[in-house]
């Protein structure tokens, strides 16, 4: 069996990425339980839930270019959600 670093990339973005989503989605739904339904904390939750499944998708598939395609493209529709956070004084 050969070792292959681009795997290892693969393997550490993926855990990178799934990490970072799963907690950021944990803090969204709890702070959903707290203040209630909003459309800025479900943006916030389907914006993270996204870089987890990317992540996801980079751990559990093979190597292979369609998958960093799925996985870049799901990263920036995540980008490009964006709540609006209405600060009050």
């Amino acid at each position: 069996m050969k070792f292959e670093y681009y795997y290892l990339i693969q393997d550490i973005t993926g855990i990178l990425l799934a990490f970072i989503g799963l907690r950021m989605s944990l803090i969204g739904f709890r702070i959903l339980s707290m203040k209630g339904i909003s459309i800025n904390i479900l943006l916030i939750i389907m914006k993270y839930c996204l870089f987890t499944i990317a992540g996801l998708n980079l751990l559990i598939s093979k190597f292979g270019i369609r998958h960093w395609i799925l996985s870049v493209c799901m990263l920036v529709i995540s980008i490009v959600i964006n709540p609006r956070i209405k600060l009050s004084k």
